[in-house]
C-alpha cells in the first residue's frame, strides 16, 4: 500500500516504481510486476537493462517465455557487464 502511494504521488520517480515491482514479484504478481518493472525502465536510462533483466523474470514467472527471452536480450544488449553481477 506504501509503494503504491509513494508511485502515485510521484509517477516519474524511479525508485518507489521499481520497488513496487520487485514487492509484486516476490508476491507472485507477476503482471504488476511486470507493469512496474516496464514503467520505470522508461524513467532511467542507468537502470535501464536491469529494469529489463527484472521484466523477464516477471514475464518468465508468469508463462510467457518468449517475452521473457526478448527482455533479457535487451537487458544484455543495455548492459553487457550486468550479465556478470546479476
Amino acid at each position: 500500500v506504501l509503494l503504491r502511494r509513494a508511485v502515485d504521488r510521484e509517477p516519474t520517480a524511479f525508485w518507489p516504481g521499481f520497488t513496487l515491482g520487485l514487492a509484486a514479484y516476490q508476491l507472485g504478481r507477476n503482471e504488476e510486476a511486470a507493469e512496474a518493472f516496464s514503467r520505470s525502465s522508461a524513467l532511467t536510462k542507468s537502470y535501464r537493462g536491469r529494469c529489463y533483466y527484472h521484466l523477464g523474470l516477471a514475464h518468465a514467472a508468469g508463462g510467457n517465455r518468449s517475452a521473457a527471452l526478448d527482455d533479457f536480450n535487451r537487458a544484455l544488449d543495455l548492459d553487457p557487464a550486468f550479465a556478470a553481477t546479476a
